[in-house]
């Protein structure tokens, strides 16, 4: 019967320590405990004062001349190999005064602060960023457009940590969402660079946004999403002049209440389909000072939502060229059965705005020149680039199309001037919108644009 082959560490004893190893600074120690297990520890000498330094278990079933530990534990030449690298990180300290025992202590207060970090941020999550961003919204529309994106995005997204998420998940995401419907993921990227702004300067608006401290955001992910995962932010990217003048052409041929409201909208240049929809037979009026026909819609877009301004509408006014008349005739004779010019129930209610979006869509299909991601919202910012190329003045264009208006930075007296001139530049508007007009019905085949001066 072979003798088992003794070590050093069968000399010690239960509850105490021994010397394993001598070092040139310090030496690896051996404690056992009541159970029989061991473990290794460097001691050094730091400032008068005795120090250990745990370095972990003894692993009794790895090979004695492993120098490298395993997942259970050293061997004993392992655990000299983690002292000798102990005493010279602490031969280093030494001499800038500081102890490795100082630097555990550090890392365990890092630890325990990250834990409680973690713990305070459990909740605050995308999801409850997105929820609060929608109660601090005035605007009661824009908030219900937020709920409508909160529920289309994924539920792992929303549950991740606001403070947490990397642009590259925000990529993948909204990718797949812009392929399930591109309008969900261009709003989703709105919505989310918003709160995520909010969220990151909190203090940067008018009023204080408390609720988003706690998130700790110190970045917008958002600002990194690239534009190939996003297809246009807004839907708004113009047409070209000949794709306008097809979905011009197109209508133009068109019978119908639907083709009369599509068109009246480029005639009017583009106007907010939500303030137009609102149109009554009540507010086609005469303007007595300019000896002007007129239409009158409401502007609530008046700037930064102040308790002055939350809910006040501005008139914002149009005039009546022959076209737009022959075109208002054709929806008051649909309209016989209530005020609303814009409706698809024979004047008794208002069209939503997707329906307007829907009957838009509809005669675009029928278009043998078919544009290619079309968007009615590209037809507004069309004729912006239309009245440029028109020499139409900024100011007269703004007001038609009511521009202008909504910076938060904006005064009520600035805002009270933009809307007061509306009553006294009918005309002015009158010109361009027979300009529009005459530009969008040339004589040759082709649209023809006056070009910008160079000067």
């Amino acid at each position: 019967m072979t003798n088992k082959k003794t070590t050093i560490l069968d000399e010690l004893l239960p509850t105490k320590r021994m010397i394993i190893e001598k070092l040139n600074f310090g030496s690896l120690m051996g404690y056992r405990q009541k159970n029989g297990a061991i473990n290794f520890y460097f001691r050094y000498f730091f400032n008068g004062k005795d120090h250990t330094y745990p370095i972990g278990p003894y692993d009794e079933k790895l090979n004695a001349n492993s120098t490298v530990p395993s997942q259970l534990g050293h061997s004993v030449k392992s655990a000299i190999r983690a002292a000798e690298l102990l005493s010279q990180e602490q031969r280093l300290l030494s001499t800038q005064n500081k102890s490795i025992s100082e630097k555990q202590v550090q890392a365990k207060f890092e630890k325990k602060q990250k834990l409680e970090q973690e713990s305070k941020l459990k909740d605050k999550t995308l999801g409850a960023l997105l929820e609060i961003y929608q109660k601090t919204l005035t605007n009661h529309k824009t908030a219900l457009n937020v709920r409508s994106i909160f529920n289309n995005l994924p539920k792992d997204l929303l549950a991740q940590q606001a403070n947490q998420i990397s642009h590259q998940v925000f990529d993948a995401e909204i990718s797949k969402i812009s392929r399930r419907t591109t309008s969900i993921g261009d709003k989703a990227h709105v919505f989310l660079r918003a709160a995520y702004g909010q969220a990151f300067r909190p203090t940067s608006n008018l009023v204080p946004k408390k609720d988003f401290y706690d998130f700790e955001i110190n970045f917008n992910p958002l600002l990194k999403v690239t534009t190939d995962y996003i297809y246009d932010p807004d839907n708004s990217r113009p047409l070209s002049d000949i794709e306008l003048k097809n979905y011009w052409e197109n209508l133009k041929g068109k019978e119908g209440h639907e083709a009369a409201s599509l068109r009246l909208h480029v005639l009017l240049g583009g106007v907010r389909m939500w303030q137009l929809r609102s149109l009554k037979k009540s507010d086609l009026l005469f303007e007595k000072e300019e000896d002007e026909e007129y239409l009158l819609l409401q502007d609530e877009k008046t700037g930064a939502p102040t308790n002055n301004r939350k809910k006040k509408k501005k008139p914002h006014t149009l005039p009546l060229t022959d076209p737009i008349k022959k075109e208002l005739e054709i929806l008051k004779s649909y309209a016989v059965n209530g005020e609303f010019l814009f409706s698809a129930n024979k004047g008794k209610t208002k069209i939503s705005e997707g329906i307007f979006r829907d009957w838009s869509r509809k005669f675009e299909k029928t278009n043998p020149n078919k544009i290619e991601d079309f968007s009615p919202k590209r037809i507004r910012s069309s004729l912006t680039i239309l009245f440029y190329k028109l020499n139409i003045p900024r100011d007269v264009s703004n007001q038609i199309q009511s521009h202008g208006s909504t910076d938060p930075q904006v005064s009520d007296a600035v805002i009270e001037r933009h809307y007061t001139w509306h009553f006294k530049n009918l005309k002015n508007k009158k010109e361009a919108l027979n300009q529009l007009f005459a530009a969008l019905n040339p004589p040759p085949k082709h649209l023809k644009l006056v070009k910008k001066n160079s000067a």
